[in-house]
């Protein structure tokens, strides 16, 4: 049976109160889209659209004992927590003013203008309590949802324009249902630049949630030959890309991902945070350590990073053969020049010669 999450007490207990104030409210996007793929997520995420203004909705779960996390009010957002299950509630909205970056929004009681202003078909189907999935933009219809296609609602040029963002949310939920059709590769290459006047902090997100989905590699890839990561300011490593098996892909961390491919300090245009960027410092850090010793000391899911990427890293890592004897220099204190060398290799983005790595070393006191 469909839609078994419609019978949770949770759920029950919600629509009841918006019932009750004749508050019309519809699941949509993610939730009802996997269902009807029978892909749910073991946490799913609730997230509802609801024909009432925001504001005087949160007083009435409020008044019947459901809290409500305002933080983003001003976007017309709350999220609704009944027994640990939450629920995101956002008010209908349509787009008016776009700048690239983020678009103003009215408030709409139009379920299929709603949908409008989202931006794939598979992510504007909408699902009220009785079970009944309403199609505005042709997702099911057209075949999208049953073929695993990412196709923009309206003109993919003017979409993209409006929040250059949604190229990366496009190759995002390509990695995720391994759409591998390029069909927007000439519209992308004309709109990449505008990826350059998004916050750091936005494609960073968007980033992380690429490297979580299954098919990423392969997406991974694909935005590398249409020079997304150029935009972006980050230098991949391409060649590791290639190499990567997804066995071993699927089993690192996204941290370790995005130190795979980018290196500690790689990604620093897009500011990672400093959890990250500490733990990306650690592996690093642990690169020529014993893999029992770092099992020891950080335990079983570094350990399992280090080894991957050791797997991979230290393939082309030139200076590990490089010998004295190479630098026409004593062998005295050779093994902290190598270090020292090491570091500067990572820093460079490994993409070093052999022959840059043994001036390098020559260099040194």
């Amino acid at each position: 049976m469909l839609f078994k999450f419609l019978q949770d007490p949770h759920v029950v207990k919600l629509f009841d109160i918006l019932e009750s104030n004749s508050i019309e409210a519809r699941f949509v996007g993610g939730i009802v889209r996997d269902e009807l793929l029978y892909t749910v997520k073991p946490s799913p995420d609730y997230d509802l659209a609801a024909a009432y203004d925001i504001q005087d909705l949160s007083s009435i779960l409020e008044q019947n004992g459901i809290h409500c996390i305002t933080t983003n009010i001003a976007y017309k957002t709350i999220i609704a927590i009944i027994d640990n299950t939450k629920f995101e509630i956002t008010e209908l909205r349509e787009d008016k003013m776009c700048d690239g970056r983020a678009c103003e929004t009215v408030s709409t009681g139009d379920f299929s203008m709603d949908a409008m202003r989202r931006d794939f078909t598979i992510n504007a189907l909408y699902l009220d309590r009785n079970g009944q999935v309403y199609d505005y933009c042709g997702a099911i219809e057209n075949g999208d949802l049953q073929n695993r296609l990412i196709r923009f609602i309206g003109d993919p040029e003017q979409r993209i324009r409006e929040d250059y963002l949604r190229i990366l949310r496009y190759y995002r939920f390509c990695a995720i249902y391994n759409d591998v059709s390029c069909m927007y590769g000439t519209v992308i290459s004309a709109t990449k630049h505008g990826i350059r006047n998004l916050s750091a902090e936005r494609i960073l997100s968007e980033l992380s949630k690429i490297l979580q989905a299954q098919y990423c590699l392969t997406t991974m890839k694909q935005m590398y030959d249409d020079g997304i990561f150029e935009e972006i300011l980050c230098s991949i490593k391409k060649d590791i890309l290639d190499r990567v098996e997804q066995n071993d892909w699927l089993r690192l961390s996204v941290d370790a991902k995005l130190y795979m491919l980018f290196g500690a300090s790689g990604i620093s245009e897009v500011k990672p945070s400093r959890k990250t960027q500490k733990y990306m410092n650690l592996l690093e850090a642990s690169m020529n350590d014993n893999l029992e010793y770092i099992y020891y000391k950080y335990g079983i899911d570094v350990a399992i990073d280090v080894a991957i990427l050791k797997k991979y890293m230290t393939e082309s890592m030139e200076f590990y053969r490089i010998t004295p004897q190479d630098c026409g220099i004593e062998p005295i204190n050779f093994s902290k020049k190598l270090e020292r060398c090491e570091r500067w290799y990572v820093a460079r983005g490994y993409d070093a010669s052999r022959s840059e790595c043994i001036d390098f070393i020559k260099k040194l006191p």
